[in-house]
């Protein structure tokens, strides 16, 4: 799941619209679309207030973002089975709206 994926995912999963996470983050709803969509990459600072307004620590959101790819060829027959799992309970745990 990419950065955008993870916006997405957890947004909806809130019941939050893009409209209504880009006034929390002070962002058009445009740019937010640009991220949810692949089309732009966030600045960190971006990824942090989206993290805040999204109630999820920016580590657990991060863990979202991480692929195959990135895992250490050594280690992704461990990352593979827990991928799944950890990614549901992640999104399970953090995606419940206030």
């Amino acid at each position: 799941m990419d950065i955008g994926q993870a916006i997405t995912t957890l947004r909806k999963k809130k019941g939050i619209s893009q409209v209504e996470l880009a006034n929390l983050t002070s962002m058009t709803q445009a740019a937010l679309s640009h991220i949810e969509s692949g089309k732009k990459s966030p600045h960190k600072s971006t990824v942090e207030k989206i993290c805040q307004a999204l109630e999820i620590p920016v580590q657990m959101f991060h863990f979202l973002t991480i692929s195959e790819d990135d895992v250490p060829e050594n280690s992704r027959n461990k990352f593979n089975s827990i991928e799944k799992l950890m990614k549901e309970l992640i999104v399970d745990t953090f995606a419940h709206r206030s």
